[in-house]
């Protein structure tokens, strides 16, 4: 009899030996996915999949369809690609962060750490004053007019609406968690595309005070 129950034992302790490698090793290689293992463009086809198996589906009014989508990178301040840029028409844009999938457990409860995501539905160009605040959207703007002494309000990135949309974009990180400057560069320094304002890079810092994006992003769920 013992004979008889030692040998399920041994297969049943071989089993899980076996389990227990093969989760480790998932868990220390295979599944511990790196923004640097993709190039650019494989990002830009990744999020693009992504984006085509619900695009169809999204609409921003009853029986209104977004016509079309595109894809763009962005750099930071080193010219290090961090973000990419969804472009919608006929309006609407969203930012994708690029963050590494940190390990097992997100890729178990299927979350897609790799990609965040934060939309926008609309933005106005205003020049900084002083420190802003969440709760009074007029504290710390000085809000740029239109011809009627109306706010501007754009639905678009501001990448497009100031034609920058081709050339190389960047988005750069303000000490302020959570906020971001949208600039291109001109003559060696870059440009603030929500105020207009130009800027350098001291040090690592921002030297001067600038016009941010407030993005809190978001994981995907693997569907």
């Amino acid at each position: 009899m013992e004979r008889k129950t030692q040998k399920p034992l041994t297969a049943f302790l071989g089993m899980l030996l076996f389990a227990i490698i093969l989760f480790s090793a998932l868990f220390m290689t295979g599944c511990s996915l790196r923004t640097g293992d993709y190039t650019e463009e494989q990002h830009k086809q990744r999020i693009s999949e992504r984006l085509e198996k619900e695009f169809s589906h999204w609409s921003y009014a009853p029986g209104k369809y977004f016509d079309s989508f595109e894809v763009y990178p962005l750099y930071d301040e080193n010219e290090n690609l961090v973000f990419f840029l969804i472009e919608l028409e006929p309006f609407y844009f969203e930012f994708v962060k690029l963050v590494d999938d940190p390990d097992f457990l997100h890729w178990l409860i299927r979350f897609d750490i790799m990609y965040q995501y934060d939309g926008v539905n609309e933005w106005s160009p205003y020049k900084p004053s002083g420190e802003t605040s969440s709760n009074d959207p007029n504290i710390g703007r000085d809000w740029i007019l239109d011809e009627n002494g109306e706010k501007i309000v754009y639905k678009k990135s501001p990448y497009y609406v100031t034609g920058n949309i081709d050339n190389r974009k960047y988005i750069i990180e303000t000490e302020k968690r959570d906020e971001y400057v949208c600039a291109v560069k001109e003559n060696g320094k870059f440009v603030n595309l929500i105020s207009g304002d130009t800027f350098e890079i001291e040090n690592g810092s921002i030297s001067t005070l600038q016009a941010t994006f407030d993005l809190a992003f978001r994981p995907e769920i693997r569907l």
